[in-house]
């Protein structure tokens, strides 16, 4: 922030000055006095430790070089340089951090709130090759605006207000987003819930199928020649999502073999366990091909609409199904071709299916509209956050 925006009447200090700080550089102690038994200090050595507001111990230290005391503002000063936290209390800090020592005529908070507003503007001043890095002499060069004492305090308690407020309307945001979360999976439920009742016959997945095929297994690059790839990442939401694509080369046998047509279903066949058995239905234009990860279904469309199909694997049910088939590795699932084709799946009339898919992409075209809001609101909250800095220490928060 440049100096001419601070309001008449404040000082302009830097962090050099003993009327306002003492800058304290962290320094690692021997890593054989690390513990996780809470024996020592408590022990921050980087952006990694960083809370909210306050860090969050993990190690504690024994023998610490340098300390940081209650109240200190701790600054990132390596990969990333920045980034601040509040000092609960006395602790050990390493040479990824900076502790800055408010004297009398300076408000920690106020301090804490000033840097994060100039945050970037210090990210900027970070130099090497390897990693970025900011020294003692360019912390100490920081200029600072310096208030009266009681201007600093309500300013601080100006911010932390509009910032539970904007807490607030983003808890609000994490719960809409929790609710079209529901929403997306009451609405499958309603409607394949209601299939025994409505007397619709089940039968084998497979039965639906003129095809069920696995993927090509070739090296992709982020280089666009030859064919796009889809791959397990590009399954989100039952649809194929054609960003962030890779590219393979193919003889020209291959490339048929391979070729995705509209209506066709992919299903991870490896993945996470919440991911392994979900799928996405291709409606692309253009030549694709899908990746040895992938199982690709065909539906015969005189038996059911492939959107029916899709959604149903998707629900509920298909998922539990997935889940009693799956094989668990270290960090994986898998689920075959069989027993993909052994799903059992309700079947009403094709008349019915469009039905049931009309309203179920009815449902996700609001769900759609909601997340975009959503999205939109969060930015805005975002901005918000930077807005009340700003405008903290351009004075304007006590007009």
């Amino acid at each position: 922030m440049a100096r001419n925006e601070w309001p008449e009447g404040w000082k302009v200090r830097r962090l050099s000055d003993d009327e306002v700080s003492e800058v304290i550089m962290g320094q690692s102690p021997p890593s054989a006095t690390y513990n996780e038994q809470s024996l020592g200090l408590p022990f921050f050595q980087g952006k990694a430790d960083f809370g909210p507001l306050f860090p969050i111990p993990r190690k504690w230290c024994t023998a610490p070089q340098k300390v940081a005391l209650e109240n200190d503002v701790l600054i990132s000063v390596r990969a990333p340089v920045g980034p601040t936290n509040l000092c609960r209390e006395k602790s050990c800090i390493g040479r990824g951090l900076a502790a800055i020592r408010a004297t009398e005529k300076l408000e920690s908070r106020f301090l804490l709130y000033f840097l994060r507003s100039i945050e970037s503007d210090i990210a900027r001043l970070g130099q090497g090759s390897t990693f970025t890095a900011i020294t003692k002499e360019q912390l100490l060069g920081i200029e600072i605006p310096l208030p009266p004492l009681d201007e600093q305090r309500r300013i601080v308690a100006w911010i932390e207000e509009l910032t539970r407020r904007i807490e607030e309307a983003r808890g609000l945001r994490q719960a809409a987003r929790q609710e079209v979360a529901a929403i997306m999976l009451a609405a499958p439920a309603e409607v394949f819930g209601q299939a025994e009742q409505e007397g619709w016959e089940a039968v084998r997945l497979g039965s639906l199928l003129t095809l069920i095929q696995y993927g090509v297994s070739i090296k992709a690059s982020t280089e666009p020649i030859g064919v796009a790839v889809i791959r397990m990442g590009n399954i989100k939401d039952g649809r194929v999502d054609l960003t962030d694509l890779k590219y393979v080369g193919l003889p020209s046998r291959e490339r048929m073999k391979y070729l995705l047509r509209k209506g066709d279903i992919l299903i991870n066949r490896t993945n996470s366990p919440d991911l392994v058995g979900k799928s996405g239905l291709f409606e692309a234009d253009g030549e694709f091909v899908f990746a040895s990860y992938l199982i690709r279904l065909r539906v015969d469309q005189d038996k059911a609409t492939p959107a029916f199909v899709n959604a149903y694997i998707n629900s509920r049910p298909g998922r539990n199904y997935v889940a009693s088939r799956r094989r668990r590795a270290i960090a994986q699932a898998n689920i075959n071709a069989k027993e993909i084709g052994g799903m059992p799946i309700p079947l009403p009339p094709l008349s019915e299916q469009r039905r049931i898919v009309a309203y179920l992409d009815g449902v996700q075209a609001r769900v759609e509209t909601l997340r975009r809001l959503q999205e939109e609101t969060e930015a805005e909250i975002a901005a918000l956050s930077g807005a009340v800095l700003a405008k903290a220490f351009r004075g304007e928060l006590l007009r």
